[in-house]
């Protein structure tokens, strides 16, 4: 059974490097089930923090060298990684029109 979660875990570390790094999105994280996602185009994530959170993601705000633009975000199974990457992608296109 853990072996089949590690792998799961891996896999959607993976996708979700890979979808995010074409948005703009540096993903940091390679060993754990937790990865901190960088959003170079703002200057802080609280509104996608509060957004995500409106659509039930918890994640965490964490600020890193004094900056706030980051955001811990556990990973979870590939449904759920499809679906927060899928919102994630709407909010940021939003927040990108708005500036």
């Amino acid at each position: 059974i853990m072996k089949k979660y590690v792998r799961e875990i891996s896999l959607s570390r993976k996708l979700l490097n890979k979808k995010l790094n074409k948005i703009g999105v540096e993903v940091y994280g390679k060993y754990s089930n937790t990865v901190m996602l960088k959003f170079n185009f703002l200057s802080n994530a609280r509104p996608i923090y509060e957004k995500l959170l409106k659509k039930k993601f918890l994640t965490k705000p964490v600020l890193v060298d004094g900056k706030s633009n980051y955001l811990r975000v556990t990973i979870g199974s590939r449904k759920i990684t499809d679906l927060f990457i899928r919102e994630l992608i709407i909010i940021t296109k939003k927040l990108r029109k708005i500036k």
